[in-house]
């Protein structure tokens, strides 16, 4: 359940504790829940599988944090905070009695609005410690973490460096951030953050199977990233304040982080990138999903993206169309909308796009289409471009926008170059605009009934009108006739 209030959203959280009883020689079990025990526990024991603290480790000072996304018995994902405490009591035999304290969060709540570690870390930390856990959820007001905060943290920490890092999670691996010399490791929340900045690197889906922890001392565990004195063998490592990670070793990853890095050089806004894949919020999964994430990263240059890929020959049609109705053709430089444009004119039946450009079309629009004509090279490719475009328009748009046809028609014929030489003469430009004027113009309602054979009349008149002015001037430029 969620509800927004001033301070951020209000949600229940479920809670749970496994401990000891002072004073009592006893192993550890769930001593209080709102949960069915089951459940409680699986939490529970997945973050008390990171161990206790060691008095040769400064950084690893308690408490410890954990954030999961499931358990092993849960692999429906939830948001779960476990926290490793003590204070100070012992068991029965003098040993210490740990507590790990569950604080557990639906996964509709905090995905639908993309609450983050640090805002539910804040929410946590501020409760009084008599509201640790109990037999009743606890309601929590979650402050909303901004991008722009997030966005921030990860230019502090370099780019590349937690580019990388997120790269690796993606790859599935463990990943170990460990100490430096130069750079000491800040306290608990900020850990928190730091964790949280890497992971907005991902989109916010990749949190239903994503886990961190603060630190994680000796003990073998199956956590994604976290802060920890040495790398373990099998798991990756990154420096905390050094160098990028070395790069990960699946294609998708790789590819993942080759377009994170271009899409950041490229813009030079974090922020915006942050913030684009913060609203990535679904759909969930328990296991990362390289492809699907690539195609989430997509998504945030979306425009450019497709633009390349018509001009490298694998563009989809339906994708220049999403992009089309994403970005009207006003809010387009030339260069863009004529290559999307071109490109759905020449697949306009498969993609069923007959009304998006109707909605689209303008003069400006009009005029983008007979520069690419102009632009097709020769006069034979010009011809079949204009046929082509001509074709779709007339079976696809005119329908939908009565007189477009005769808009392109005109266009066309009206240009001042290669379709011109359609008539057959290095010098014809000029004279097609007369020679062809009233042909051309008088033709386009038979056009229309029939192409393309009428068109194609229509430029044999051409050439035939042009070729008789030709001879009569004897190589000079013709009379200019009116329109009809």
């Amino acid at each position: 359940m969620v509800n927004r209030s001033p301070g951020g959203r209000r949600l229940l959280a479920h809670r749970a504790v496994l401990g000891k009883h002072p004073g009592r020689p006893m192993g550890y079990e769930v001593l209080r829940s709102s949960l069915p025990d089951d459940r409680a526990s699986g939490y529970l024991w997945r973050a008390a599988a990171t161990g206790a603290p060691e008095g040769r480790d400064p950084e690893g000072a308690l408490p410890w944090r954990v954030f999961l996304a499931a358990s092993d018995t849960r692999p429906t994902p939830a948001c779960a905070r476990v926290e490793t405490g003590w204070d100070g009591t012992t068991d029965g035999t003098g040993a210490p009695a740990y507590t790990w304290q569950l604080a557990l969060f639906d996964w509709p709540d905090v995905s639908d609005t993309a609450l983050t570690w640090t805002g539910i870390d804040r929410a946590l930390s501020a409760l009084p410690a008599d509201e640790s856990g109990g037999e009743d959820p606890t309601a929590v007001t979650v402050p909303d973490t901004s991008a722009a905060e997030l966005a921030a943290l990860v230019d502090e920490l370099g780019f590349p460096w937690a580019a990388g890092v997120a790269a690796l999670l993606l790859d599935d691996r463990q990943v170990a951030l460990t100490t430096s010399p130069a750079l000491p490791l800040p306290d608990v929340a900020e850990r928190v953050r730091v964790l949280d900045a890497i992971c907005s690197l991902l989109p916010y889906a990749c949190r239903s199977w994503l886990s961190a922890a603060t630190w994680t001392g000796q003990a073998g565990h199956d956590l994604r990233l976290f802060f920890a004195p040495a790398v373990r063998e099998g798991q990756s490592t990154a420096v905390y304040g050094g160098a990028p990670p070395p790069g990960p070793r699946g294609d998708a990853a790789s590819g993942y982080l080759r377009r994170l890095l271009a899409l950041r050089a490229k813009t030079g806004d974090t922020h915006g990138l942050v913030r684009h894949l913060l609203a990535a919020t679904g759909p969930g999964t328990s296991a990362p999903e390289p492809y699907g994430t690539l195609k989430a990263l997509r998504e945030a240059d979306l425009l450019d993206t497709v633009v390349e890929e018509i001009g490298a020959g694998a563009g989809e049609p339906a994708e220049a169309a999403r992009v089309l109705q994403r970005h009207p053709a006003d809010s387009l430089d030339d260069r863009r909308l004529a290559v999307l444009t071109g490109h759905l004119l020449a697949h306009v039946r498969g993609s069923r796009a007959g009304a998006l450009l109707a909605a689209q079309w303008s003069g400006r629009l009009c005029a983008v289409l007979v520069e690419q004509v102009l632009a097709a090279g020769d006069p034979a490719r010009s011809f079949e471009r204009a046929r082509c475009y001509l074709g779709a328009v007339h079976a696809e748009v005119e329908p939908h926008r009565p007189g477009s046809f005769a808009d392109l028609f005109h266009a066309l014929l009206d240009a001042p170059s290669p379709p011109g030489d359609w008539a057959g003469s290095p010098s014809a430009p000029a004279r097609m605009a007369g020679a062809g004027g009233v042909v051309a113009h008088s033709s386009v309602a038979a056009a229309q009934r029939d192409f393309p054979a009428a068109f194609t009349r229509a430029v044999d008149a051409v050439r035939a009108r042009h070729a008789a002015a030709h001879t009569h001037t004897s190589g000079g430029a013709p009379e200019q006739e009116g329109r009809s």
